[in-house]
């Protein structure tokens, strides 16, 4: 896979974490992951991260802001991780898997690996649990101050971006272009 096939992953990622952040309300998300029932919210969340990880179709490093957005909504930190893992049990892999290894080695593949990440996840939950680690904070909020260039650095980037453009334009124009815009008569 190159960088070019992660856009696809990414983008879609981040459509499905939007979508479900802005649709789906906060007390919908607390029903689901049982929010606040001590150490049954930690194994329920472990054991539904796989589940909605399979029926997200969610690939690769789209995941990381859909499990930022479970976590808003309040699944335990061993169901992020566990949401995380699954990246390898979802359906449109599982359909690899099926169409190179058979439907069986498929099963297989899907049967032995959910309860590894679920059991990943709780062992990790807990020893983020007892180390204290785990953020408290969940509120995630992305952009709470709107950076500004300086002056300075405007001026001292732009000669960067000047004879990159020309840099740019001088290696990659082709044989009937000029880089000063104009076509040469053929």
């Amino acid at each position: 896979m190159n960088v070019y096939g992660l856009w696809t992953d990414l983008l879609l990622g981040f459509v499905i974490a939007g979508a479900l952040g802005a649709w789906v309300p906060d007390s919908v998300w607390s029903t689901v992951f049982l929010t606040g029932h001590g150490g049954v919210t930690e194994v329920w969340g472990a054991l539904i991260g796989p589940l909605i990880a399979v029926i997200s179709f969610v690939c690769s490093v789209g995941n990381i802001p859909l499990a930022a957005v479970l976590w808003r909504g309040g699944i335990s930190f061993g169901g992020v991780i566990a949401f995380i893992f699954a990246d390898l049990v979802i359906l449109p892999i599982l359909n690899i898997y099926r169409k190179y290894y058979g439907a069986r080695v498929s099963v297989y593949l899907l049967s032995s690996r959910t309860p590894a990440m679920v059991s990943a996840g709780l062992v990790i939950g807990l020893i983020f649990n007892i180390a204290g680690a785990v953020p408290t904070k969940r509120n995630i909020i992305v952009f709470d101050h709107h950076h500004q260039l300086e002056l300075r650095t405007r001026f001292s980037t732009s000669p960067f971006f000047s004879s990159s453009l020309v840099f740019r334009c001088a290696s990659s124009a082709p044989a009937e272009w000029q880089c000063s815009g104009r076509w040469r008569s053929p």
